[in-house]
């Protein structure tokens, strides 16, 4: 298993730019909780979905663990998968959703919850899937 997330000489643009929106960059992320922060459109979703294979770079390589989970900002839909893992009787989902404080009938409620409780489930779902 590998032990870091590398990225070598990575760079990434998008067909609408003129500018590259990552050029050379190397970098190697050890296992665990890594905070990435930067202002408003300076590619912080890019690199973690290039970072999880979503994306893929214009040059350069990025060695990734697997599974590597990207979970979204954005909570407007529920993600894949949400209604069977609400109903899982596995032992890391029961604890996870006790954790977290999750309903089993989240899933139908998801237009009344707030973005809060739907980032919890996102969170929940991403955890129970072990990633790296």
């Amino acid at each position: 298993m590998r032990e870091s997330l590398d990225f070598f000489d990575v760079a990434f643009s998008y067909d609408s730019q003129a500018a590259p929106l990552l050029a050379g960059l190397t970098v190697q992320l050890g296992l665990g909780w890594t905070g990435l922060v930067g202002a408003n459109g300076a590619g912080k979703t890019t690199l973690l979905r290039l970072a999880v294979g979503a994306l893929a770079p214009g040059r350069g390589r990025i060695d990734r663990p697997e599974p590597a989970i990207y979970c979204p900002q954005r909570t407007d839909e529920p993600p894949e998968g949400l209604g069977e893992w609400l109903a899982s009787t596995e032992p890391l989902a029961c604890r996870l959703r006790g954790r977290l404080g999750l309903g089993c009938d989240w899933l139908e409620r998801w237009a009344t919850l707030s973005h809060g409780e739907r980032k919890r489930a996102q969170i929940g779902l991403a955890l129970s899937r072990r990633p790296v």
